[in-house]
């Protein structure tokens, strides 16, 4: 795909969740192949979709409506779809065309796993955090703390 600059769209897999990357500049273009690569996932069964766009240097704000009519049709099939890793230029452009209002917003890939993990078994994660977080770090973290 291409755009005013070079457009990428890539797809792959973390955590059964799907992510789709895109980088460069996006237009209406690229924004339908988007929402064809969507629309072709969702019917093999795939319920929960992250659009990473750390890599997109801008967005034209025209090629958004489509993306917010998609967040209905999403629902309707029992999905879910997240935006990540947004830089702050393309993050006031979604906020401008009320994508944050479709769908949640995350600021990294990570955060966005992990709020579908929250959804899908809370207990699981807290619990996989206790096994892995440094105790004492986190001691030492409320004591210095105190009066905060």
């Amino acid at each position: 795909m291409t755009g005013k600059g070079v457009t990428m769209l890539s797809s792959g897999e973390i955590g059964g969740v799907t992510v789709f990357r895109m980088s460069g500049d996006v237009g209406q273009a690229e924004m339908s192949a988007l929402l064809e690569s969507l629309e072709s996932t969702l019917e093999s069964g795939v319920r929960c979709f992250i659009l990473q766009m750390d890599g997109v240097e801008h967005i034209n704000y025209r090629s958004l409506d489509p993306l917010n009519r998609c967040s209905s049709r999403l629902r309707a099939r029992g999905a879910e779809m997240r935006i990540a890793g947004a830089s702050r230029y393309v993050r006031n452009i979604l906020r401008f065309v009320g994508v944050e209002q479709h769908f949640r917003v995350q600021g990294t890939l990570a955060e966005a796993v992990l709020s579908f993990e929250m959804s899908r078994q809370p207990a699981a994660v807290v619990e996989q955090f206790c096994r892995t977080a440094d105790v004492k770090a986190v001691k030492y973290s409320l004591a210095s703390c105190e009066g905060c």
